[in-house]
């Protein structure tokens, strides 16, 4: 189950900093019912909210 959580965080980081789509969207394609669980899920992953990690990673 964690190799899965990991998965689906890596290909939100890889959508938040490629994409422009919006926060719930992203949550909706790696699997999240709600834009809330995957922020919870995403910050304890990460340390940072989506909006946060998508707004340090830009320009890079």
């Amino acid at each position: 189950m964690e190799l899965l959580r990991d998965l689906r965080m890596n290909r939100a980081g890889q959508l938040l900093r490629q994409t422009d789509l919006p926060v719930k969207r992203v949550a909706d394609l790696v699997g999240f019912a709600s834009r809330s669980a995957f922020t919870r899920a995403f910050e304890a992953k990460t340390g940072q909210a989506p909006r946060d990690f998508r707004a340090s990673h830009q320009n890079k």
